[in-house]
């Protein structure tokens, strides 16, 4: 076998921010532009500028701060609405890892093992079938 590898690109400096880090920068550089663009758990539109974007998952990482701390793990169950991001961005914040359980007949069963692993918190989303 034959190791493929390619110089690291030096030619930008790296940025060394954080995703919850960068959401901060954006909301306070950009707070009226448009940022996330979908469809809530209910099946209504949503669209949210930086500002309102980080406004909300600053809630997500207060909740998810009273219940778990920074390095823990979060199993994240839910249809793939707006709502998924919020909290990514939320647990980014928070300093927790998002584990992401994908909505599908047999993941009832990977759910409940997440539970009973490493996940110090669950999240079911709406619409999740469980």
């Amino acid at each position: 076998m034959t190791l493929a590898t390619l110089p690291a690109d030096t030619s930008v400096a790296l940025d060394e921010v954080t995703v919850g880090g960068l959401l901060a920068r954006q909301a306070a550089a950009h707070p009226d532009r448009l940022a996330l663009v979908g469809t809530s758990h209910s099946g209504a539109a949503v669209r949210l500028t930086y500002a309102q974007l980080y406004e909300e998952a600053c809630r997500v990482a207060t909740g998810l701060s009273r219940l778990a701390s920074p390095g823990d793990y979060v199993a994240l169950w839910s249809p793939n609405y707006v709502e998924w991001p919020i909290i990514e961005y939320g647990a980014a914040l928070a300093g927790v890892a998002v584990d992401a359980v994908f909505d599908s007949v047999s993941v009832a069963t990977t759910f409940r093992a997440e539970l009973e692993a490493d996940c110090d918190v669950a999240c079911k989303g709406e619409g999740a079938l469980f």
